[in-house]
C-alpha cells in the first residue's frame, strides 16, 4: 500500500505540475496575444488617425490659403468619405466667392466710370454757370452803371429846376 500511496502522490504532483505549466503556458499565450491586441490596436489607429489628420492638415492648408484671398486655390484630396466632401464643399465656395469678388469688382468699376462721367457733367455744367453768372454780372454792372448815369441826370435836372424855380420867383419879386 506503500507504493499506492507513492505511486498516487506520483500522480498528483504530475498532473499539479501539467496543471501548473499549462496554466503558465496560457497566462504567456494570453500575455503575449494581448501584447499583439496592443500593437494591432496601436497600428490600426495610428493608420487611422493619420488617414483622419493628414487630409484634415490638407484642409486646414488649402482653408489658410483661401483665407488670404486667393479664391482660385483648390484643395486635392481623394480619400472616397466624408472628408473629401468637406474638400468638394471648401473648394465650392472658394470659386462662389471669387465669382462673387469678380462682381464687386466690376459693378466697383462700373460705378467708378459712372462717378467719373457725372463728375465731369458737373463740372461742365459748373463751369457754363460760372460763365453765365460772369456774363450776368457785366450785364447788371451796364445797368448799375447806367441807372447811375440816369440818376446823375435826373438829380442834375432837378437841381437846375429848383434853381430856375428860385430865379422865377426872383424875377417875379423884382417886378
Amino acid at each position: 500500500m506503500a507504493k499506492k500511496g507513492i505511486f498516487r502522490k506520483v500522480f498528483l504532483s504530475m498532473i499539479a505540475v501539467s496543471l501548473i505549466t499549462g496554466v503558465i503556458v496560457l497566462v504567456i499565450k494570453g500575455i503575449v496575444l494581448l501584447v499583439l491586441v496592443i500593437i494591432s490596436v496601436s497600428a490600426i489607429s495610428f493608420y487611422l488617425s493619420s488617414r483622419i489628420t493628414r487630409p484634415l492638415e490638407q484642409i486646414r492648408k488649402g482653408v489658410d490659403i483661401i483665407g488670404k484671398g486667393n479664391f482660385d486655390y483648390k484643395i486635392k484630396l481623394k480619400t472616397g468619405d466624408e472628408i473629401e466632401e468637406l474638400a468638394k464643399a471648401f473648394n465650392k465656395m472658394a470659386m462662389t466667392l471669387n465669382e462673387s469678388q469678380s462682381a464687386s469688382e466690376e459693378e466697383r468699376a462700373g460705378l467708378e466710370i459712372k462717378i467719373k462721367a457725372r463728375i465731369k457733367e458737373l463740372e461742365e455744367l459748373a463751369e457754363s454757370l460760372e460763365d453765365k453768372i460772369q456774363q450776368r454780372t457785366k450785364e447788371l454792372q451796364k445797368r448799375v452803371e447806367e441807372m447811375e448815369k440816369f440818376h446823375y441826370l435826373t438829380t442834375g435836372r432837378e437841381l437846375k429846376m429848383v434853381e430856375l424855380k428860385k430865379e422865377i420867383k426872383k424875377l417875379k419879386g423884382r417886378k
